[in-house]
């Protein structure tokens, strides 16, 4: 009974206790709700209208933005990787693996692929140009890329231009040929570089439009061309060529006509089914005369080379050493002295023939490697290439002539052979 007792009384104070308890909480509860009203009429009663509101005043920091720290050396670096790798014409392939090892290694900065690096342009345009294709690359890319890392910035580069024909397949223009504009920067030593390139079954059909993007944007850069800031002056030096490629270029007589020479009004004479010009002196050509097509006879129509203003249309395309020497000149001699199969009855019998090859091939045994090609025997001279005639002209030819040949025809080929030798020294 007292048990019970005790326990109702407990029972009866933890009521007492919890009804205090919420008591409290609900006369707390109401005292905050008067002051939260309290409170929200003062600021309705102090607050502006929107119209006069002109800031806020938001004591709020937003959380810091990390800054992009660009890493100059990193980006230099890629620069010279990239200018190597173009250099020494490494494969695409075993540059994207040489990526690969540098990046995982210590260069965290580096691409993955050889093709971002250097900026491999993803799509090409292709142009129609009859009867083949055209791609046009540009210039001024190139410009810009080779004169970054100059520490002395020139007042002018000089440009060296080659435009030529090339087969594509087994030495014959019948299977297809192409026709790359070159260049190459002459005060810099620079490597040689694509400009533009034409493919195609048969050579262009009009050359003008071969050169007309290269000559549009030449005119567009040449007096506007910057490097770091500082104005750089572009020039055409040479423009280099053979003689076929040079009269279709200029459009002008081929090199096979009478009125034919590129430097003077010299006129020729039909000799055994050959052109023959008389050696006297002749009247020279002039820029300002070509520009204004004068010799009818020897002007076809205009050139696209004549909008740059300032190029000489004469002395820029110099007259061609390899097929006019070596080719030419020295070749012509060993036909007439030795003949290669042209049918004509050569000056010298085949038992001197035989000497002088054998001289050659002695001269080969201990010939140093420093030549780019040995000279064979006579008896394949229709295949010598213009490296052979350059070695026999200046290297071999006097040692192996001698007591072979007259000296009417060894004091001739003296003076072929120093002439050769003045000019390659210039």
């Amino acid at each position: 009974m007292n048990n019970r007792k005790l326990f109702e009384d407990l029972s009866s104070s933890a009521k007492r206790k919890r009804k205090s308890k919420n008591n409290r909480e609900t006369s707390d509860s109401v005292q905050n709700t008067l002051i939260i009203k309290k409170n929200a009429n003062e600021n309705i009663k102090n607050s502006k209208t929107i119209s006069e509101v002109t800031s806020l005043d938001i004591d709020f920091e937003f959380p810091s933005i990390p800054k992009v720290v660009v890493n100059e050396k990193s980006i230099d670096f890629q620069k010279k990787l990239a200018r190597w790798a173009t250099n020494n014409n490494i494969k695409r392939n075993a540059f994207t693996s040489l990526l690969h090892i540098l990046k995982d290694d210590r260069y965290p900065d580096l691409p993955y692929d050889s093709r971002t690096l250097l900026k491999t342009p993803r799509q090409i345009v292709i142009q129609d140009m009859p009867p083949g294709k055209f791609i046009y690359i540009g210039l001024k890319k190139y410009l810009e890329n080779i004169c970054s890392s100059l520490k002395t910035i020139p007042n002018c580069l000089e440009i060296d231009l080659n435009i030529d024909g090339a087969p594509i397949f087994n030495n014959s223009f019948e299977n297809g040929c192409i026709w790359p504009i070159l260049g190459r920067i002459k005060n810099l030593n620079s490597h040689v570089f694509a400009i533009a390139i034409y493919g195609g079954k048969k050579k262009p059909d009009d050359f003008n439009s071969l050169l007309k993007l290269f000559v549009e944007e030449f005119n567009d850069i040449k007096g506007n061309f910057k490097i770091r800031e500082a104005r750089v002056q572009l020039k055409i030096n040479n423009i280099i060529c053979d003689a076929p490629a040079r009269s279709a270029i200029c459009n002008t007589c081929g090199h096979t006509g009478l009125s034919s020479c590129p430097k003077c009004y010299i006129v020729g004479k039909r000799i055994e089914n050959r052109s023959a010009f008389p050696y006297h002196i002749a009247q020279l050509r002039t820029n300002e005369e070509f520009r204004q097509k004068l010799d009818k006879e020897f002007h076809h129509g205009s050139c696209e080379f004549e909008k740059i203003e300032e190029l000489d249309m004469i002395n820029a395309f110099p007259i061609d050493y390899m097929h006019a020497s070596l080719h030419g000149i020295m070749k012509k001699l060993l036909d007439l002295w030795f003949g290669f199969g042209t049918g004509k009855k050569p000056l010298y019998s085949a038992s001197t023939k035989s000497r002088v090859s054998q001289k050659i091939l002695k001269f080969v045994q201990v010939q140093p490697i420093d030549f780019q090609r040995h000279c064979r025997g006579l008896e394949q001279l229709g295949n010598w290439k213009a490296t052979e005639f350059r070695t026999f002209a200046l290297f071999i030819g006097p040692s192996v002539l001698e007591n072979e040949i007259s000296i009417e025809a060894l004091s001739q080929f003296y003076v072929v052979s120093h002439n050769i030798n003045n000019f390659n020294s210039q």
